[in-house]
């Protein structure tokens, strides 16, 4: 990313506070690029004038990431809210375990990948694989509903 007054490279990336998002806009100043690290704050960082997202999330459903922040850029609030509505909890989901075990537990199970992680990536526990799967039930059902077109 570049500085919009020099050209040159300026780079910021805020995790899961929006507070850490805001210190950070307030301490390099407007010509910094703020980018999000959090699926579940992208709607609040993009309302901070966070320029983008590095997602988790979008490795499971990019169309839903994707249409997130098309709303947004487009100005429709109302639309951005929605399908943050439905992609939060999710999105949180993605992080019960210590990442990127549950995304990849959860493209195994769409038969995006094989079941087999590598080390030193440990697969989900059970619990946390129970609750995934209650998650994609949920989410399945939500963004069902939810005309991305």
């Amino acid at each position: 990313m570049r500085s919009r007054s020099t050209g040159t490279t300026r780079r910021g990336c805020s995790g899961s506070d929006r507070r850490s998002g805001q210190a950070l806009r307030a301490a390099a100043g407007p010509d910094f690029i703020v980018h999000c690290g959090d699926d579940g704050l992208a709607l609040a960082f993009f309302a901070l004038g966070a320029a983008g997202l590095t997602s988790v999330f979008s490795n499971y459903d990019p169309e839903i990431c994707v249409a997130l922040h098309r709303a947004w850029a487009e100005g429709d609030t109302q639309r951005a809210l929605e399908i943050h509505e439905v992609l939060r909890p999710a999105a949180e989901a993605m992080f019960i375990e210590n990442s990127p075990a549950p995304v990849k537990y959860l493209l195994s199970e769409a038969g995006h990948i094989g079941p087999d992680a590598r080390l030193p990536i440990a697969k989900p526990s059970s619990g946390a694989r129970a609750e995934l799967d209650r998650m994609v039930q949920t989410y399945s059902a939500h963004r069902t509903g939810l005309a991305l077109g």
